[in-house]
């Protein structure tokens, strides 16, 4: 990993902390928690395009244009933008379910090993000083976000939220569906099963076919 590259993904991490800060201000729910590096225990389903099938192709075909989840395209430039709207889409999220943040980041906690390890070939940068504590962090404000757009956008279960009637009003619903089917930015479904259980309690997940 060349070192401008290690510098941007560290600025992007810190501006998702401070942004996870600001939403731990705002629900008045502070939280301690404890840095580890997993042990590997599972075989990774999320990869990276593979290098026969970038060649000769221009790198923008396998890039994100507007929102960026997971990890692999995180904190590029182009995409920092939308890390605001997933910020506030995560505190409606929760002051609309009566959840406590602390609650979604010890569930995404519980699994983090198992979360990370879904990730094949992940830069070096995501294990500076030996912590995940950021990993944690993404995980949670990318997987409800995506939660809130699913649930918005495709599923009969409504929901009354800001952003995704922003993304309806500035017709870019379909930018961030395009963004959610590339091979490079998943989410596992291990992160977002837990994550409706506890956001959505009683409600089974439908999606609607247009």
């Amino acid at each position: 990993m060349e070192k401008e590259e290690v510098v941007m993904l560290m600025e992007a991490l810190d501006r998702s902390y401070n942004m996870l800060r600001d939403v731990k201000n705002q629900l008045k729910s502070p939280t301690d928690s404890k840095e580890q590096l997993p042990e590997k225990s599972i075989k990774p389903c999320i990869y990276r395009v593979p290098p026969r099938i970038r060649k000769g192709a221009e790198e923008e075909e396998f890039e994100p244009k507007l929102v960026s989840l997971g990890p692999y395209h995180f904190g590029k430039p182009h995409l920092a933008a939308f890390e605001d709207h997933k910020g506030k889409s995560l505190l409606h999220c929760l002051r609309r379910a009566k959840k406590d943040l602390k609650e979604i980041e010890e569930a995404v906690r519980n699994i983090v090993t198992d979360l990370y390890y879904c990730y094949d070939n992940l830069s070096d940068g995501w294990n500076i000083n030996n912590s995940l504590e950021n990993f944690v962090g993404l995980m949670v404000v990318d997987g409800c976000f995506l939660l809130e757009f699913i649930c918005g956008i495709f599923s009969k279960q409504k929901l009354d939220n800001p952003v995704i009637h922003f993304l309806e009003e500035s017709y870019k619903t379909f930018d961030v569906h395009m963004d959610s089917v590339l091979l490079e930015n998943q989410l596992p479904f291990s992160l977002l099963q837990p994550l409706h259980e506890i956001l959505h309690p009683g409600h089974t997940f439908e999606v609607t076919h247009a």
